[in-house]
């Protein structure tokens, strides 16, 4: 191959800038598609709906299994709240598609320290982790009326419910 034959290029950073931009372009298209495009039946998720909050009434330590409310990085333990003797949820998809709500609300736990609750573990009759979540006031995976809770408060859940994925 000749000198001659070979391109020559005039401005080399606006080559590069081209590529860049190039790059760039493919990269927000490929952040821009939903990372899971996967829909589920609905007999598909209401089993895994029911595998997760069947797990809350494995177990034969306590009665129930119940709901822990911690501060920040599950700091401090504030409360317990006991859930219904088994079984804790109803079926998934009997009031609700994809969904399981729990049975014999609103329920109630006595707080046993003082803090800012920030995180929640779903817990089962051994008190093993089957799911945790934020706490907030609004849009969080638990919603408290105030987080601020203070030794002897009473917390009252009045909805708990657990959805599937889409």
């Amino acid at each position: 191959m000749n000198a001659s034959a070979l391109p020559l290029i005039r401005d080399p950073i606006a080559v590069l800038a081209a590529a860049l931009a190039l790059l760039l372009g493919r990269l927000w298209d490929a952040l821009a598609r939903p990372l899971c495009a996967i829909v589920h039946t609905d007999a598909i998720c209401e089993a895994m709906v029911d595998t997760v909050v069947d797990s809350v009434d494995s177990g034969t330590t306590d009665a129930s299994g119940d709901i822990a409310i911690y501060t920040a990085a599950f700091g401090a333990l504030l409360c317990t709240i006991n859930l219904a003797a088994p079984p804790a949820f109803e079926a998934a998809g009997a009031t609700t598609a994809r969904t399981a709500n729990a049975n014999s609300l609103p329920r109630t736990g006595t707080a046993t320290a003082a803090g800012d609750a920030a995180k929640f573990r779903l817990r089962d009759r051994d008190n093993t982790e089957v799911l945790s979540g934020d706490v907030g006031t609004v849009g969080s995976d638990m919603n408290l009326s105030n987080v601020t809770i203070a030794v002897n408060d009473e917390i009252s859940l009045n909805t708990i419910s657990y959805q599937g994925p889409a």
